[in-house]
């Protein structure tokens, strides 16, 4: 990729195709955890892009996203912001609100609202994504499960143990029926839920719960943290506040 990008700067070209290769370059850097690179080579691909398509352009829309992402990843939860919200209008104003790529984005603006504390309109924007998603995508579609867990860790983080358990459960009966139970989407409800069980003093239920979470990892060579900022979202899958890590 860097060469084609070599070769292609030495035209003087500012073409699509010259961006296309900046975004797969910052992509690669971003994947990497080198981010200042990443925004180099977004930030580049922007600039062509906003120039040869304009401000309302879908592929505009994506690489203020992946610029969004790179921000996010560097816990600068306002720029991220600054950027999804940008690309958050794009696509509504191209897709409409009932697209898989509109609830993508906005499923990113609950993340931040969530890692900015703001819980309430974090809620508000994942139960948006929980309608939207269900009108897509349908009733049991894998994704719809990950926004059923956002809002079952939201509840679980207000005391609401019965609404948290409830969005869990609901979540563990798509994943079994879609991903199966080896899967570590279903281990990270399975974790979720093991601590709403423990908070209502269900210990037993709670330690079925995570020994099936340990053969899970274990099979799968991933390994759970506690903290947010453990590493970036590129090498990991949210869990509200927990996260599952791939081990290199």
């Amino acid at each position: 990729l860097l060469k084609s990008e070599s070769i292609q700067a030495k035209t003087g070209q500012e073409t699509i195709y010259y961006a296309s290769t900046l975004r797969q370059i910052g992509s690669v850097y971003r994947n990497q955890g080198e981010f200042e690179k990443a925004l180099d080579y977004f930030r580049r691909c922007e600039m062509i892009r906003k120039t040869i398509l304009g401000q309302w352009h879908e592929d505009y829309g994506n690489i203020l996203n992946d610029i969004g992402s790179v921000y996010f990843a560097e816990q600068k939860f306002d720029d991220a912001m600054k950027y999804y919200t940008r690309c958050e209008r794009i696509y509504r104003e191209v897709y409409g609100e009932e697209h898989p790529s509109y609830v993508h984005i906005l499923n990113n603006i609950g993340t931040v609202y969530e890692s900015q504390g703001q819980k309430k309109n974090a809620l508000k924007v994942y139960l948006e994504c929980e309608k939207l998603k269900i009108s897509v995508l349908g009733k049991h579609h894998p994704s719809l499960a990950i926004t059923l867990n956002n809002i079952g860790h939201i509840y679980h983080s207000q005391e609401d143990l019965n609404l948290a358990l409830d969005y869990y459960s609901r979540s563990e009966e798509i994943q079994k029926a879609t991903i199966g139970e080896s899967h570590h989407d279903y281990a990270k409800t399975l974790f979720n839920s093991a601590a709403v069980h423990f908070d209502r003093s269900n210990f037993e239920e709670a330690e079925a719960r995570n020994r099936k979470v340990l053969e899970i990892l274990e099979q799968s060579n991933t390994c759970l943290l506690y903290t947010s900022d453990a590493a970036d979202d590129l090498l990991c899958v949210d869990l509200g506040g927990r996260r599952i890590i791939k081990k290199k």
